[in-house]
């Protein structure tokens, strides 16, 4: 019985520290971009990718990460270019552009 317990409250601790691992990882947008940089080619799940690209996007926006911001713009136009949306392809392009131009006026 001791054993037991000893073992439940040992897998407690691996999950809630795996887990405080997780919550930080998805509220960093490098480390988001890099997941969706890695991922990119893999066909599992494509919902995950998109999620995560979309994560990444907001956070780095809310946070002025303009390196992240760009590598998450990247990121959703080349997703969206290799499912066959175009426009929304497009989009993000235009949006790089648009990062593009304010750097190069500063």
């Amino acid at each position: 019985m001791k054993r037991r317990a000893t073992s439940s409250l040992l897998l407690l601790v691996f999950s809630l520290s795996a887990f405080s691992f997780a919550l930080a990882y998805e509220d960093n947008p490098d480390s988001l971009n890099i997941w969706v940089e890695s991922n990119i080619n893999s066909t599992n799940d494509t919902n995950e990718i998109y999620r995560k690209a979309h994560l990444s996007l907001f956070l780095a926006n809310n946070e002025n990460h303009e390196a992240a911001l760009i590598s998450a713009y990247l990121n959703l136009a080349g997703l969206h270019n290799k499912y066959g949306q175009l426009d929304s392809s497009i989009y993000y392009f235009k949006e790089l552009k648009n990062i593009y131009k304010k750097c190069r006026e500063q």
